[in-house]
């Protein structure tokens, strides 16, 4: 005789939160002035750069030839994906410069010291373009995407190919990733627009000019996060303007975001929200300022409130709903909390480690199925043939302190359906019910799992219990009670079938040439609350 595996059931409850979207806005804007007024002019506050306004379109732009000068945004040090765009021409208003050099863009653009003064210890992304041959016939070198992690100062060679490695002054202090076929010409406008996105791989780098593709690189070992900005090398008179970050005016001091909570590490049950609190603030206090979070993806965001722009600390106060952890997995995640205003300036993202466990009420058989032995009708006799029961599996994640409930119930023993069916004229028999009893002892031994105490471990009593009749308590519900997860073990042979010779039936029709099989369900259901 053998005994099917046991159905188990279990108590599971959803909650649903509805997340509303606020739309932003997106302006756009030009101004010099305010990149003089709040990014950093490096090294040394060189170059000279002044600042022009053309056709009513505000420029900013170096006066002065020199080796490398700049201005870089130190607010934005953390920068890491991003979308640049900007117009850049070459422009000497008394027409007396014919120098042609580089013009650029640096990005992740970091120092290894408290200040840019020193361009030898710095490290960044750059995309350059170089001008004209000039009337010596010599090459400034070429436009292209590049990378000085080194911390030395890039400088450039004669090579006129576009695809050569340059070194300077004798030492690889940068490295060419994509050369780029483009040479500016005296007073022409170029749109530029450089996209940088971190993939599985590296870091990809994209460059178009005036709408057309010109460099598509992927960085293996990229340098990982900084700002950004203008230079020019060697070169005056290069003008920058309609300056975009991720689509949006630059004109604007990006929102400050100080979470209070949940802490670093915080452990919560896949059964329950987590709330998010904090304040946020943006200093340019106009339009509106919003909270967001993710979870793992940064870039899969959910609103958490929104509030108008006013200068001062707004209190956050939001949770990631249950239905979005009851689909996380479980162990560990980055919850990333950030504010963004509705001109899109992005607070920097506070990455906050968490741990997701498993926080239903639940309960489940453990090891493989069992049997009885064969009963031998030919003994003549009545009698009892045993059994133990598998290992119980009680999990409590719900932390209410309620307690839970255990009730075991088996289905009358029944004759299992023969592969092709039943002879014609035949059917399943069965044993009455009242014949299958559980008995426990008080002493099961009970392993403590995750987040289980000894203190809080579940009561079994000792009982003899007939199961499959109705269902039977076997642990009553008690509050502050079995939170966490135990394994309850049952003793040897904790089950009998105590049978009667005239209830008992081989089948031979059915199974002419084997013993008749007969099998039960027990089911063990776990409800909360005494």
């Amino acid at each position: 005789m053998r005994i099917g595996w046991p159905v188990i059931k279990s108590i599971l409850l959803v909650w649903m939160t509805f997340v509303i979207f606020t739309p932003t806005s997106v302006f756009a804007a030009n101004g010099g002035d305010w990149v003089k007024a709040n990014w950093e002019n490096y090294p040394d506050n060189t170059g000279q750069w002044t600042v022009l306004t053309r056709n009513k379109v505000t420029s900013i732009g170096s006066t002065q030839n020199v080796k490398w000068t700049g201005f870089l945004n130190t607010k934005a040090l953390k920068t890491v994906d991003a979308t640049f765009e900007y117009d850049f021409v070459h422009d000497d208003p008394n027409n007396k410069d014919t120098d042609n050099d580089m013009i650029g863009w640096t990005f992740r653009h970091t120092s290894s010291t408290n200040n840019f003064n020193d361009i030898t210890k710095q490290s960044f992304y750059y995309v350059t373009f170089r001008g004209p041959y000039d009337g010596g016939g010599t090459a400034p070198s070429r436009s292209g995407v590049f990378k000085n992690a080194s911390g030395l100062e890039p400088r450039f060679n004669n090579d006129t190919d576009n695809t050569t490695p340059a070194v300077g002054e004798g030492r690889n202090d940068f490295k060419l990733l994509q050369g780029i076929s483009l040479i500016w010409a005296d007073k022409k406008t170029y749109h530029v627009k450089i996209t940088v996105k971190d993939e599985a791989a590296g870091t990809r780098i994209q460059v178009w000019v005036d709408g057309k593709s010109y460099a598509n690189v992927l960085d293996k070992e990229p340098l990982p996060i900084g700002g950004y900005g203008p230079y020019t090398y060697s070169q005056a008179h290069a003008y920058f303007s309609n300056i975009e970050i991720n689509g949006a005016s630059f004109l604007n001091t990006p929102p400050v975001f100080t979470r209070s909570s949940p802490a670093d590490n915080t452990v919560f049950r896949n059964n329950q929200a987590i709330p998010i609190k904090g304040t946020m603030s943006d200093s340019d206090a106009t339009g509106t300022i919003a909270a967001y979070y993710a979870i793992d993806n940064p870039d899969a965001k959910q609103v958490i409130q929104t509030a108008a722009s006013t200068g001062k600390n707004v209190s956050v106060s939001g949770q990631v709903p249950v239905a979005t952890v009851q689909n996380l997995k479980l162990g560990k995640h980055m919850l990333y909390v950030w504010s963004e205003d509705s001109e899109k300036a992005v607070s920097d993202k506070v990455a906050i480690p968490i741990v997701i466990k498993d926080g239903q009420l639940a309960i489940n058989w453990q090891g493989s199925s069992f049997s009885f032995s064969t009963i031998d009708l030919t003994t003549g006799k009545d009698g009892q043939v045993t059994t133990t029961l598998p290992k119980l599996l009680l999990q409590d994640g719900t932390d209410s302190n309620k307690g839970y409930s255990v009730s075991i119930q088996a289905t009358p023993l029944k004759e299992v359906t023969p592969k092709n069916g039943y002879v014609t004229g035949t059917s399943a028999r069965s044993f009455p019910s009242g014949t299958l009893q559980l008995k426990t002892t008080g002493k099961e031994a009970i392993t403590l799992g995750d987040q289980g105490t000894k203190d809080n471990q579940p009561n079994i009593p000792a009982g003899n219990y007939t199961i499959d009749a109705t269902p039977v308590t076997v642990i009553p519900g008690k509050a502050n009670a079995g939170s966490g997860i135990y394994t309850v073990s049952f003793i040897a042979n904790s089950l009998s079938l105590n049978y009667q010779l005239k209830n008992v039936f081989a089948d031979p029709y059915n199974y002419p040439n084997q013993e008749t099989p007969y099998e039960t369900t027990i089911t063990a259901t776990i409800v909360q609350g005494p």
